[in-house]
């Protein structure tokens, strides 16, 4: 028995000959054609399949086959494949079915596929000496397609022989990856053809603007109906009676010949006959009927409103997996927010003991436990849920990439920056810093300093920096990769405008609005002509505009319309529930508040706090950012008291996770400080403002713009507490830093000049105050006028000083000026 048995699998396995990857997904779409040829199985398609044959043999280049849902354009690509092969055994069919295995439908995978595939062609035929590249870069990835159809057209010359590349489902390629379809040339080399199938998307609309020649699939006829009934069911010796025959014949579905197999096989195998109307009403109530869809259990249960089965099978963390490795991570998460409010907590929360029960399952096999690892966490961070299971997910496959027998160290690079990024995401911007620099230093050895890893690495850094505000060091980064991104990509590289943007964004922190409004429009006009309006990285752009032309008078419509359009894509494409989404709230909330619309603006804080407190935590920085914004609208309102508790909680916060020193710790305690003093409270403010000038003087130097504010806010403070002394003093700091960094007639220069005279004057030093007082007079008569309510002020403030030191004759002149 044993040597049956050894000599049964030495048979279907004999040793030296295992497929390769390439062979092992060859079989896969094999198989998935097989399914789709079964005999007596095609019905109704003799027609179309002599129609394709005849435009093959004509030498036609592009064809698109089209039809509704379920009429059976796969397996007419599939019989038509099997018959050209048996005929024309010399010419070459390479076919891609999207949606067949585990990444069939993912663009990158199809890509590579189809250049490693030709590649063993090419130099089986000597056209070339190497194996063909499959790069990272997207750019280059489209360009060597093209370079690989054009080997193909040369070796098709040498043969004398077709190469056709069947696209079979383009409609099940991402949205974003539908979008002008660069990697499919307009143009294709002799002997090269390509027929493409969709149903209704925008990469059908792009290919019918190209000129397609369009083969379009009907409905079966009542008689090719009746004909596949009969033949599906007969390989079961199993019939219908005519009553229920008639009942599937009546329904507007039964000529999709997908819907007839469904429906046929639940029946066999299920018996519902009592319940067929039933099932024909449901049927028929959908308005969407995807091949791809009807063979997916997640999507079945959504159709059929069985919410809680399929909340269940998303929380069996062994499904979930499965889900996780065929389809992409949004798709899934989508899923589960379909199904999320049926009970209480996010998914990490609910599947984290079933995550570590499965770990354990997994422990002995490292590689099948890094690829769980990878791929729950893949969907953790893609439901924005920067937590301590995503982190553990993160630090446990690393560890195990570190440990592994054959370790490769990109690999570990690669989980290095995973583990940075969720760290980052989740607020712990110390922790991330550490490993992002360990990626560039071990990258730029490992790679070199220009390869694109690297480029991510100082990126990623640099975001770091922006954190800690030093805007310096983070804009030195950027440069340096827009350098190489600009000079190996070109300008217009996605690569190179994500580098651009950032640069933009410096400048935007740095309230340089005119360059950061320049970069953002250009960014935004090239992503909208390369990727589309809907694109993810479009909406950020347009976000980022937002950003500038919110802080820009004259510019608040502008910027409220492009929030308004970033929230709605985000919600359509992210769900409601998401960091971009609510991002986008926050700005707008922004836009509010800068506007006087206070209850728009408070409505969207409490949104943006509730979410991020839920998701986040308490402590996370992005947690502090919500508080202040809210706490500045409830101080516009007149609410201080609360406002006071939410800016002291914010500065607590930041102190603790961010550092006393940390330039949004010391925003807080300004915004607490000017607080204070606006209720007289000022040997509170006092104490803040002179802790807020030190970090600034540390940061800035000593005439930033922002700490000549901080020295003018705090010796304000000292007047109106009486400490004249030492208010005089930071007056005259101010004005004499202003007049360097500023220039004399400044209108900030002459605000210093006008709070040193007024200082001086509340301590009687009247003959003192007055050259200060002309001066900032005059200015005032020039630029604003001779009635403006501050020349008047200024007037009035001069007048009173010339009294007080006895020069009553032009005091008067003064005061009946006033009058006047």
């Amino acid at each position: 028995m044993t040597t049956f048995l050894a000599e049964g699998v030495e048979r279907l396995f004999p040793e030296g000959e295992q497929p390769d990857a390439l062979q092992k997904e060859e079989r896969k779409h094999a198989d998935y054609r097989r399914s789709r040829t079964k005999p007596g199985q095609y019905v109704g398609g003799g027609a179309y399949l002599q129609q394709l044959e005849q435009w093959i043999g004509d030498g036609e280049q592009q064809i698109l086959i089209t039809g509704e849902s379920g009429a059976g354009k796969s397996a007419l690509i599939a019989n038509w494949i099997e018959r050209h092969s048996q005929s024309h055994p010399a010419q070459v069919v390479y076919a891609h079915h999207l949606g067949c295995t585990n990444d069939a439908n993912a663009l990158r995978p199809l890509l590579g596929r189809l250049i490693d595939t030709a590649s063993q062609q090419l130099l089986e035929a000597e056209l070339i000496s190497e194996a063909l590249a499959v790069p990272e870069d997207w750019w280059e990835l489209v360009a060597n397609v093209a370079e690989t159809l054009q080997s193909l057209g040369r070796w098709c010359e040498q043969q004398g022989h077709r190469w056709i590349w069947v696209l079979d489902g383009l409609d099940r390629l991402n949205l974003d990856d539908q979008k002008a379809l660069p990697w499919l040339p307009l143009n294709l080399p002799a002997g090269v053809q390509v027929v493409a199938s969709a149903l209704a998307c925008p990469a059908r609309d792009i290919l019918s603007e190209r000129a397609y020649t369009t083969l379009t699939i009907g409905p079966l006829a009542t008689a090719e109906q009746e004909q596949l009934i009969q033949r599906y069911l007969q390989p079961y010796n199993k019939e219908l009676d005519g009553g229920l025959r008639q009942q599937i014949l009546a329904t507007p579905l039964a000529g999709s010949p997908l819907f007839l197999k469904v429906l046929l096989e639940e029946l066999r195998q299920c018996g519902r006959h009592d319940t067929l109307k039933q099932q024909l009403d449901w049927y028929g109530a959908q308005k969407i009927w995807a091949e791809r869809k009807a063979e997916e259990l997640p999507w079945q249960l959504l159709q059929a409103e069985r919410k809680g089965d399929l909340r269940a099978l998303l929380l069996n963390v062994s499904q979930l997996f499965e889900l996780a490795k065929e389809r992409d991570d949004r798709e899934a998460i989508n899923y589960w927010l379909a199904v999320k409010g049926l009970g209480n907590g996010e998914l990490d929360e609910l599947i984290a003991k079933l995550v570590e029960e499965e770990i354990e399952k997994r422990i002995d096999n490292s590689k099948d436990l890094i690829c769980f690892a990878d791929r729950i966490a893949a969907l953790l961070d893609e439901a924005g849920l920067y937590r301590e299971l995503l982190l553990r997910l993160r630090a446990l496959s690393l560890e195990l990439e570190e440990q592994s027998d054959d370790r490769d160290q990109a690999r570990v690079l690669v989980r290095v920056s995973l583990l940075a990024s969720a760290l980052f995401d989740a607020g712990k911007y110390q922790q991330a810093k550490t490993l992002y620099e360990r990626c560039f230093r071990e990258g730029e050895i490992l790679r070199g300093p220009e390869h694109n890893s690297t480029m991510v690495a100082a990126s990623k850094l640099a975001g770091v920096y922006i954190k800690e505000g030093n805007y310096g060091m983070a804009e030195s980064l950027y440069r340096r990769v827009l350098d190489v991104r600009e000079r190996l990509l070109g300008k217009k590289h996605p690569k190179t405008l994500f580098t651009l943007s950032n640069i933009g964004y410096i400048h935007d922190l740095k309230d340089e609005l005119d360059k950061a409004e320049a970069i953002y429009e250009q960014v935004l006009d090239l992503r909208r002509e390369l990727l589309g309006s809907s694109h993810r990285d479009t909406l950020t752009s347009m976000r980022r505009l937002a950003s500038v032309y919110r802080q820009q008078d004259g510019k608040h419509k502008q910027a409220e319309n492009l929030y308004q359009q970033v929230i709605a894509g985000r919600e359509q494409m992210l769900g409601p529930d998401n960091p971009e989404t609510i991002s986008a709230i926050e700005g707008l909330g922004l836009l509010y508040e800068e506007i006087g619309e206070y209850e728009a603006a408070e409505k969207m804080y409490h949104r943006v706090l509730n979410y991020r407190q839920r998701i986040l935590g308490v402590k996370h920085p992005l947690v502090f950012n919500a508080l202040l914004n809210l706490a500045d609208i409830s101080k516009e309102k007149g609410d201080a008291g609360y406002a006071e508790r939410l800016y002291r909680q914010c500065l607590e916060g930041r102190e603790n996770i961010l550092g006393s020193d940390h330039i949004k710790t010391n925003s807080a305690r300004y915004r607490l400080a000017l607080l204070l003093s606006e209720q007289g409270r000022f040997d509170e403010s006092s104490a803040f403002r002179r802790r807020e000038l030190a970090c600034c003087r540390e940061r800035f130097g000593d005439t930033d713009p922002g700490t000549l504010t901080s020295i003018n806010g705090l010796a304000a403070d000292l007047r109106k507490n009486g400490e004249l002394i030492e208010s005089e003093q930071l007056y005259l700091e101010a004005l004499l830093g202003r007049i360097e960094s500023l220039g004399d007639e400044n209108g900030d220069t002459m605000s210093s000049r006008y709070n040193l005279a007024r200082c001086l004057s509340d301590q009687g030093r009247h003959a003192e105050a007055i050259p200060l007082r002309r001066r900032e007079l005059a200015w005032c008569r020039e630029q604003n006028g001779y009635t403006d309510s501050g020349t008047l002020t200024s007037i009035n403030n001069l007048a009173i000083d010339l009294r007080e030191t006895n020069q009553l004759e032009e005091a008067e002149s003064l005061f009946r000026e006033l009058v006047e």
